[in-house]
């Protein structure tokens, strides 16, 4: 049997997606992207007017 296990992009990978994503869908769409705690159980929050990514 084959062991499978997850690769994880690094923090510095993850920040620069982050970073490319978050200014193309703040140009386009003029909707603010951050990262922020949110409530639990939830990994982000979209309300419209802003997105908040734990």
């Amino acid at each position: 049997m084959e062991n499978h296990h997850a690769e994880y992009p690094s923090e510095e990978r993850m920040r620069s997606v982050f970073n490319l994503v978050a200014d193309r869908v703040e140009r386009r769409y003029g909707i603010p992207i951050s990262i922020s705690d949110v409530t639990d159980p939830f990994t982000g929050d979209l309300d419209g007017a802003e997105i908040k990514v734990d």
